[in-house]
C-alpha cells in the first residue's frame, strides 16, 4: 500500500477516536488476503456454537436444572450473541482508508458499528454463561465459590467498560470534527478533520481498550482451559443423536 494511502487509513481511526487499536493490523495486506476465508470459518463456528448451546440449555431445562423462564432468557441472550457475531463480518465491507473523500468519516463509522455490536454480543454472552453457571452448573461440577463471585464481578466490569465505549463512540461520531490538523504527506501539506479530546480522556480510552482485551479474550480462554484441565472428569456431556431412515420404495 502506498505510504499516503496508509497514512489516510490510519488517520481515519485516530482522527475520530484519537487512538488506534488492534483493528489497524487486520485492515492492511496481507491480512486482507485471508479475510474471506476467515469470515466463512467464523460463520460456521458461530452457527455450530449457537446450535449446541441452545440444545444444552433445552437439555438442562428437560433435566430440571433450569426453569422455562430462565431458559427463555438464555435463548434470548444467545440470539443476540449469534446476530451480533454474524454481523461483525460486515466490517470488512467498509474500509476506512478512503483518503480525503467526503465519505471517509462515514465509512469509518460504518466500519466501527459491527465491532461495537460485537462488544454488545460479548456482554450478552458473558451474562448468559454466568447465569447458567451460577444457576447450578458450577456447583454440580464442584467449582470453588470464589469463581462464582468472581464471574459476577467480571460481568460488572465488562458491562461498565463496554457501556463507556458505546457512549464514547456515539459522542465521537456526533461531534466530529472538532478541529483540523495539519500534516505533510509525500511532501505535500494537507489539513484533515479530526477530533481533539483532553489528554486524560485519551489515557482512559487506551486503558479501557487494553482492559477490554483482557476481559474479552484472556480471561474467558483462561477460565475455559482451567475448567477443562481441572474439572474434566466432572464436566456434563451433551449427547446428540441423529438418524435417518429412508422409506422403502414402492
Amino acid at each position: 500500500m502506498h505510504d499516503a494511502q496508509r497514512f489516510y487509513h490510519l488517520h481515519q481511526s485516530s482522527s475520530i477516536y484519537r487512538y488506534n487499536n488492534l483493528c489497524i493490523y487486520i485492515d492492511f495486506e496481507p491480512a486482507t488476503y485471508f479475510t474471506p476465508f476467515l469470515c466463512v470459518l467464523w460463520i460456521i463456528v458461530v452457527a455450530i456454537w449457537t446450535l449446541v448451546t441452545e440444545l444444552r440449555n433445552r437439555a438442562a431445562e428437560g433435566a430440571g436444572y433450569l426453569n422455562q423462564g430462565t431458559r427463555c432468557c438464555l435463548s434470548g441472550c444467545l440470539y443476540i450473541v449469534a446476530i451480533t457475531f454474524a454481523f461483525f463480518i460486515t466490517s470488512t465491507a467498509y474500509q476506512p482508508g478512503d483518503g480525503l473523500s467526503e465519505h471517509a468519516a462515514l465509512r469509518m463509522i460504518l466500519h466501527t458499528i459491527p465491532f461495537a455490536l460485537l462488544q454488545v454480543g460479548l456482554v450478552s454472552l458473558s451474562i448468559s454463561e454466568t447465569v447458567y453457571g451460577v444457576g447450578g452448573y458450577w456447583t454440580r461440577i464442584g467449582t470453588p465459590t470464589w469463581l462464582r463471585s468472581g464471574a459476577c464481578v467480571y460481568c460488572a466490569l465488562l458491562i461498565g467498560i463496554v457501556g463507556y465505549k458505546m457512549v464514547f463512540y456515539v459522542y465521537a461520531w456526533s461531534v466530529f470534527p472538532t478541529t483540523y490538523m495539519n500534516f505533510t504527506v509525500d511532501g505535500e501539506a494537507i489539513s484533515l478533520p479530526a477530533n481533539e479530546f483532553a489528554p486524560t480522556t485519551k489515557i482512559i480510552l487506551k486503558i479501557l481498550d487494553y482492559g477490554y482485551m483482557v476481559l474479552a479474550l484472556l480471561i474467558p480462554f483462561g477460565k475455559t482451559l482451567g475448567v477443562i484441565f481441572c474439572k474434566r472428569h466432572d464436566l456434563e456431556k451433551l449427547r446428540i443423536e441423529y438418524g435417518t431412515q429412508f422409506a422403502p420404495g414402492h
